[in-house]
């Protein structure tokens, strides 16, 4: 699983089309499968990080800018295709 955690690596998902500035993260995870996504959710937990679901950015009520935490992206998620809990 990649991790950025380069302030100009990360900018770009510190805003959506809402335009709303100001967002912030320690880092940006790009889980791969359904397991790295549960591990990055136990340790967000465990240590009681927020965590920002971070789509195509193209949303217009900033429910992807962060305001601290981390940010879980989906980007490399295109192999999932079922979830059963």
């Amino acid at each position: 699983m990649l991790i950025k955690a380069n302030s100009e690596e990360i900018q770009d998902f510190f805003s959506d089309a809402s335009y709303l500035r100001g967002g912030y993260a320690a880092r940006v995870a790009f889980p791969e499968t359904v397991d790295e996504v549960k591990a990055i959710l136990a340790q967000a937990t465990r240590e009681k990080t927020p965590v920002t679901i971070s789509g195509a950015g193209t949303g217009t009520v900033a429910g992807r800018v962060p305001f601290g935490g981390i940010v879980l992206a989906t980007d490399k998620l295109n192999r999932i295709k079922s979830i059963v809990r």
